[in-house]
């Protein structure tokens, strides 16, 4: 059990079970790996550079302290609060970024069972592949996420996601108290909304396959004119859209989710015998405007 400090240069410490770096105001510790249930703190003017984090290790960037090309593996933590600033962490195999008031993540990239959580902090173009999931909550804002092949943005309680690409295979699910603002897809993707007013601003890049899914809502009617889409819903409740870059002949149709709500999708102005671009529905009712 061991307190270090960092120098200007400490280079490939290793930390162990009960063992701590405290990186300081003009310390730099570099190629660092914890371990077990080891601890790295970086302080206001402290740079961490390539940490490995793994089997439960901590390393907490705080007050002003910056933390470059972090890897987070298996059960372990990156904690970014209070100022602090994390580039370019990689986590993945149940490894956790924890972005906390007032912390921010910048280019992050979670995969294979990683996890970022925003809870009052921020997180700038993360990355969200095969596995990886972010959550925001309470305060927190992850701007220009993009969503890969089963991965997760799960927006809720007061959390906000800005120009979200969600990209082939990609879901992301507005809970009541999130909301999200402009939405880009890129190909068979899904965005699920707890109410249609969690979706502000713009839909860009429609095409058939993507899917807007209206949660519990049962919808009566859609209307397109000049780039925007207004939805009927409930008892004489609407919601209008911005529509930017829809597929060509296409126009927005409605049918059930089979659980209770609405999906929103597009079918070629044409009609269904259009080989290429034909929609097969199970059991009706559908309605295409």
């Amino acid at each position: 059990m061991t307190t270090f400090n960092a120098p200007p240069d400490q280079v490939g410490l290793i930390l162990n079970d009960g063992d701590t770096l405290n990186v300081n105001s003009g310390g730099t510790a570099s190629n660092t790996r914890i371990n077990f249930g080891g601890v790295e703190y970086v302080y206001s003017g402290g740079v961490a550079d390539h940490t490995t984090i793994d089997n439960t290790g901590h390393l907490r960037v705080l007050n002003g302290g910056v933390s470059n090309y972090t890897t987070v593996g298996d059960r372990s933590l990156e904690f970014v609060g209070d100022g602090g600033v994390s580039n370019h962490t990689t986590v993945d195999r149940g490894g956790i970024e924890g972005v906390v008031d007032g912390g921010v993540s910048n280019d992050a990239i979670i995969h294979r069972g990683g996890r970022e959580n925003l809870a009052g902090g921020v997180s700038n173009n993360t990355r969200l592949d095969a596995g990886g999931l972010e959550s925001v909550s309470q305060d927190g804002v992850a701007n220009h996420t993009t969503i890969g092949d089963h991965a997760d943005l799960n927006v809720q309680n007061g959390g906000v996601a800005n120009d979200t690409v969600i990209d082939r295979g990609g879901v992301e699910t507005v809970h009541s108290g999130g909301q999200a603002n402009n939405v880009t897809f890129a190909g068979k993707s899904i965005l699920v909304l707890a109410s249609p007013s969690e979706l502000t601003g713009t839909v860009a890049d429609w095409r058939i396959g993507d899917a807007i899914d209206l949660l519990n809502t049962k919808v009566t009617s859609v209307h397109e004119t000049g780039g925007k889409l207004t939805v009927n819903y409930g008892q004489g409740q609407e919601v209008t859209y911005t529509l930017d870059a829809q597929q060509a002949h296409t126009h927005v149709a409605f049918r059930s989710d089979g659980h209770g709500g609405t999906e929103l999708v597009l079918t070629p102005v044409v009609g269904l015998q259009n080989h290429e671009a034909a929609i097969h529905f199970g059991p009706g009712p559908h309605f295409f405007f």
